[in-house]
């Protein structure tokens, strides 16, 4: 049977090194980011390019939880546990809230108001019947 001890050094290893790597992409976005290579206008924005607050909201709901979770998963790392620790219920709402609104709002906008006929390409005009 496998040493506990051993056991957890390897998980904390592994945790680290998966702080490590998240944090790397990070801090590569936040460089492209800061140098203008990756543009972040579209983002948030609907294909008219009006700003979106579904999206917002999604965007910075699971930025606030990708934090915390980290906060904790480093807390943890520190106490020696050697484990990860389990999300948050309330996290787990705000989430699935954050993107329920954001289904919502996507399924709301399919539905429109219909083009006039004028506006609707010969192609798709010929297979209304």
């Amino acid at each position: 049977m496998a040493d506990p001890n051993v056991i957890g050094s390897l998980t904390a290893l592994a945790l680290l090194i998966a702080i490590v790597i998240i944090g790397g992409f990070g801090a590569t976005l936040l460089a492209g980011m800061w140098r203008g290579t990756i543009a972040l206008d579209r983002l948030i924005a609907e294909e008219d390019g009006k700003a979106s607050l579904s999206r917002f909201q999604l965007l910075v709901f699971t930025m606030v939880v990708a934090t915390i979770y980290l906060a904790y998963a480093i807390a943890a790392l520190a106490k020696g546990t050697g484990t990860l620790p389990d999300i948050p219920d309330g996290l787990l709402g705000l989430i699935g809230i954050s993107g329920g609104s954001y289904v919502v709002s996507k399924g709301i906008q399919s539905v429109g108001t219909p083009k006039p006929p004028d506006e609707i390409p010969v192609a798709e005009r010929r297979n209304l019947g």
